[in-house]
């Protein structure tokens, strides 16, 4: 499945880039819609492994922490790509908007439990 992948978007790359040198206007457009497409593909490899970590987490008793921990990875991923977008667009504004927003998201994720662990610090040092 990876190697289709990375062979369809080098085909696709050329290809639009060819289309942009001949002045198509809308080749980055095509490019980004490839992209979300390549996207949608992988999906089905990350759902394997996100279902594999979940049972091996399952399995250390640390299911809490590793449910949150790939819900910040997976949140840093789509906050990533949609700033690549962004950024493919032209808009290099939106995308450091986009990237900043998507670091708070995770500030917001981790506060909690940075607090347990102030927490036990202060309850070892008492």
């Amino acid at each position: 499945m990876i190697s289709k992948i990375c062979l369809v978007a080098l085909v696709s790359a050329v290809i639009f880039a060819l289309l942009d040198s001949f002045g198509f206007k809308a080749a980055k457009l095509c490019g980004i819609l490839f992209g979300i497409i390549t996207l949608t593909l992988a999906i089905g490899q990350m759902s394997e492994i996100v279902s594999r970590l979940t049972s091996i987490a399952e399995l250390g008793k640390i299911s809490d922490y590793a449910r949150v921990a790939l819900k910040a990875v997976g949140i840093g991923y789509l906050y990533s790509f949609c700033s690549d977008i962004c950024q493919g667009l032209g808009e290099g504004t939106v995308s450091k908007g986009v990237t900043l927003a998507g670091r708070i998201h995770l500030l917001v994720i981790a506060l909690p439990y940075v607090e347990q662990v102030a927490k036990l610090g202060g309850e070892l040092l008492g």
